[in-house]
């Protein structure tokens, strides 16, 4: 985005309505996704002012053979570890540990309810 950024002149991210009618439009093409209000910072290409975009949540997808205290650790090492996610990726800025947890349509690994018990995410919002 970056160098589209500076080879074209400038790029404008474009806002998303948060209207209950454009939400219900948004939902039936794009389940997963929410509006989001994302603020201008160094490095984010086309946001000039706060603006309504469209984001949706990461979800990490691991195998039942994945031993549980793998996924535990994994999901420990994210929670505790915000500055360094963030430096490797601002895309991680977004990321609240304490909201780790939601309510998917899939089966939640043994290893993540025992790591959302422990943070006081389980069950999921």
């Amino acid at each position: 985005m970056t160098e589209t950024d500076a080879s074209v002149g400038g790029l404008r991210a474009l806002p998303l309505s948060d209207a209950p009618e454009a939400v219900a439009r948004n939902e039936e093409g794009a389940a997963a996704g929410l509006c989001s209000r994302v603020k201008p910072r160094p490095g984010l290409a086309g946001v000039a002012a706060p603006t309504k975009v469209l984001a949706y949540d990461y979800v990490l997808v691991a195998g039942k053979h994945v031993k549980d205290e793998m996924v535990f650790r994994l999901l420990s090492a994210m929670y505790e570890n915000k500055d360094i996610l963030v430096s490797s990726f601002a895309g991680f800025n977004a990321f609240d540990p304490e909201r780790m947890s939601k309510r998917i349509e899939a089966e939640y690994h043994t290893g993540a309810q025992l790591f959302m018990v422990k943070t006081a995410q389980w069950p999921p919002r």
